[in-house]
């Protein structure tokens, strides 16, 4: 139809991804064919036209079509053939896995799709290598298997015997079941859709033999790690020696005299210095540590005297624990509720104190004294059942410093010493360091902060080691070493 000004007035376009129909229909024995335009499969929409009927639009989702491959198993003839199909469909998988910042939905169905294809062609070239290897046994008279060893020849035109190709196939072989294996793992992984971190994708062989490093977005997951190695400790013997003497040194030289390990079968795990003049020698096992012992104990000549290392109990804690739990009564509900502590006592387990110190006014926090074994079970399990909750356990430190004297082994409460050092600047005109006016000038931009106890060793032993950090600090080297000689003190028991 034209208009006055010689322009033609088309019907109105509909929207895309819509179907517009009006409310005329048709009757039951007649169909339109020339009014209704079909819809294609990629989700383009029809429409009836145009009348002065309501119209109602109808949204139809879009048809997906399956994904595009650059190679099909239908191609696998031989060995050749099979590497083409397999790595054109590797290259398009790891392109997929890269691509953009997260997988997309056409994407994982891509990658479903080759790995499947991947599958197929491996059991079609299964099926094929017993005609192959027939072939390369009478490749010296059949003219067909001398093609197809011309096929597989080495780079430089000489061709393999049959033997070495027999080999070659069987490895092939192998390799191809290896690699089946994996393709199955990750479609299984690819369709349950869960991940997991770059570092486990990156360690899987598939990934480490070919070099390939898989985009962080594209990760997913396998498994669940296994728990840490359960904590163990040696058994241990405190050496000192009869007559004082003014270096570790001479302990240790001490020590050697005193004993021989050339006719036992064993030999000390580590000898470590201690305050004093001190030894700590570890053994790997109980039996060596008490034979090391009588013999130093019925030595004559030994210039050393030998005891068991004092052990501390392992100690772990308990944090968020309902307020409405009675502190009292959390032994016998740990013991109860817990199956992996039925074999337990209330000897193994005591509270050794409740500590109000958790963010939420509504919970608390609570550690306890345990044997090893119980210790070793608790850690393994991570959470114990507190009545209506399951609460995170780790393990608790007997480290202690004083924040009085700086000192290590006890707490404020319990501090008889009279120099109260500053544990910011290491003064000690004006106490702790809650009135420290150094705190003032490095807010300005100063450097005012040292550290008491390694001003203190410097001076002592003529060292130049860093004294910028607070004597409280946890990067304090004295704080990190004291640390360490207390928790090597905990009887974790034998592995």
């Amino acid at each position: 139809m034209s208009s006055s000004d010689g322009n033609t007035n088309l019907p109105p376009t509909p929207s895309p991804a819509a179907v517009v129909v009006t409310n005329t229909e048709l009757p039951a024995n007649e169909t339109s064919t020339s009014s209704v335009a079909p819809i294609c499969e990629t989700g383009v929409t029809a429409s009836l036209p145009s009348s002065g009927a309501p119209r109602r639009v109808l949204r139809v989702p879009p048809t997906h079509l399956p994904p595009d491959l650059p190679a099909t198993a239908a191609e696998v003839k031989d060995l050749a053939s099979l590497s083409r199909v397999v790595t054109l469909l590797s290259m398009i998988t790891i392109k997929a896995t890269q691509e953009g910042k997260s997988v997309t939905a056409s994407n994982k169905r891509l990658i479903i799709a080759a790995a499947a294809e991947t599958q197929k062609a491996m059991n079609a070239f299964e099926r094929l290598a017993p005609a192959v290897m027939a072939a390369t046994e009478t490749a010296s008279s059949d003219s067909t298997s001398a093609a197809f060893i011309a096929d597989v020849s080495m780079p430089n035109g000489t061709s393999n015997s049959p033997e070495e190709l027999r080999s070659e196939l069987t490895t092939c072989i192998s390799e191809v079941r290896k690699l089946r294996a994996e393709l199955s793992t990750a479609g299984s992984i690819l369709s349950s859709g869960s991940k997991v971190s770059y570092a486990q994708m990156a360690g899987r062989p598939a990934y480490k033999s070919a070099g390939i490093r898989p985009s962080p977005r594209a990760t997913v997951a396998a498994t669940p790690s296994p728990p840490p190695p359960p904590i163990s400790s040696r058994p241990a013997l405190l050496i000192t020696t009869k007559t004082p003497v003014g270096t570790r040194q001479e302990t240790v030289e001490a020590f050697r005299k005193s004993i021989s390990f050339r006719e036992v079968k064993y030999a000390p795990a580590k000898v470590a210095p201690l305050s004093k003049n001190k030894l700590r020698v570890e053994f790997d096992s109980h039996q060596d540590c008490e034979d090391a012992l009588r013999r130093l104990q019925n030595s004559p000549a030994a210039q050393v005297t030998a005891e068991h290392v004092k052990k501390l109990k392992p100690m772990f804690i308990l944090k968020g624990i309902s307020s409405d739990m009675p502190a009292e009564d959390l032994v016998e509900v740990i013991l109860g509720l817990n199956m992996e502590l039925d074999k337990f006592t209330e000897q193994d387990l005591t509270l050794k104190f409740k500590r109000n110190n958790n963010r939420n006014s509504k919970l608390y926090n609570a550690v306890f004294v345990t044997s090893p074994q119980l210790f070793r079970t608790v850690v393994q399990i991570g959470r114990l059942r507190v009545d209506h909750q399951r609460v995170h356990a780790e393990e608790f430190s007997p480290f202690l410093q004083c924040h009085s004297c700086l000192q290590f082994g006890h707490t404020s409460k319990r501090c008889t010493a009279e120099l109260k050092p500053c544990a910011y600047c290491a003064s000690v005109s004006h106490g702790d360091d809650s009135r420290c006016p150094a705190q003032e000038i490095d807010g300005q931009g100063g450097n005012a902060v040292k550290c008491y106890n390694c001003e203190k060793n410097n001076s002592k032993f003529n060292l130049t080691n860093s004294t910028n950090h607070k004597a409280t600090s946890l990067s304090c080297p004295i704080l990190q070493t004291m640390k360490k000689r207390t928790d090597n003190r905990i009887d974790y028991g034998s592995a």
